[in-house]
Parts: C-alpha cells; sequence; structure tokens
C-alpha cells in the first residue's frame, strides 16, 4: 500500500527543472519521446514513474552540477588563499602603498615605461663612458707620439 501512495504522488515540472538542471523543452520533448504527453508548462505536475524516468535519463546532470560546484568552490578557496599569502601591502611606482591587489594594466604599462627608460639611460651613461675611455685613449696615443 505504501508504494501506492508513492505511484499517486504528483510532482511539479519546475522542482524537476531545477533538480536536473534541464530546460522545459528538453523534458517534454523526453517525455514525448517515451510516449508520455505532458503540457508544456513550469506548473504542469507529473507522477513518480515519470519522475524515476527523468531521474534515469538526467541524473548524470545533477551530478554534472555538483562536480561544478565543488569545482567553484575549490578555486573560490585557492584564490582566497592566494590572496591571503601575498603581503598586506606592496609599493607602486610612484613610492605610495597599494592593497595587495593584482596591478592594473595602466600600473604594469607604468612600471614597463620606467624599466624601458632606465635601460636607455644606463645604455646612455655606458656609451658615454666608451666615448670618453675612447677619447682619453687618443689623447694618450698622441701623447706617446
Amino acid at each position: 500500500m505504501g508504494e501506492d501512495l508513492r505511484m499517486d504522488k504528483k510532482i511539479r515540472v519546475s522542482k524537476v527543472l531545477k533538480e536536473f538542471n534541464i530546460g522545459l523543452g528538453t523534458l517534454v520533448e523526453f517525455l514525448n519521446s517515451k510516449k508520455i504527453e505532458i503540457e508544456s508548462s513550469p506548473g504542469t505536475q507529473i507522477s513518480s514513474v515519470e519522475y524515476d524516468l527523468i531521474a534515469k535519463e538526467f541524473g548524470k546532470e545533477v551530478i554534472l552540477k555538483e562536480r561544478s560546484k565543488e569545482i567553484t568552490i575549490r578555486v573560490e578557496d585557492t584564490a582566497q588563499t592566494a590572496k591571503e599569502v601575498q603581503p598586506q601591502e606592496e609599493p607602486s611606482i610612484k613610492g605610495s602603498t597599494t592593497s595587495a591587489s593584482l596591478p592594473t594594466a595602466t600600473e604594469i604599462r607604468e612600471r614597463e615605461r620606467a624599466q624601458k627608460e632606465a635601460k636607455e639611460e644606463e645604455e646612455r651613461e655606458r656609451a658615454q663612458k666608451e666615448a670618453e675611455e675612447q677619447k682619453r685613449a687618443e689623447e694618450q696615443k698622441k701623447q706617446k707620439e
């Protein structure tokens, strides 16, 4: 007799759609393929037998949804851990302090520009020193002659 109650239990389609992460059209199409006609409405009710068919077919969707949530949680945990590991303050290009967030594209460009300018300045100084050394060497050579 307990099984008869189970057979008579009705379940709303909207609940089934949420539970199995499927669309109304997908559900109606699946049931139609099983020769079961239902109204294409979230308020429509289905029997537990129809529910069991749906669970058998779309149960894997629930598993995928749960795995997706687990992965999302793991990614969020990893991001939080990475944020906690970063130093609380780091100096910026201008010498002020910023929070432990990632640099913006503008900050990255400023750093790259500053590094490029520093290299160019070093190159100019090196070239100037070489020119001065070459000039001294020439002067010493003339003095010896």
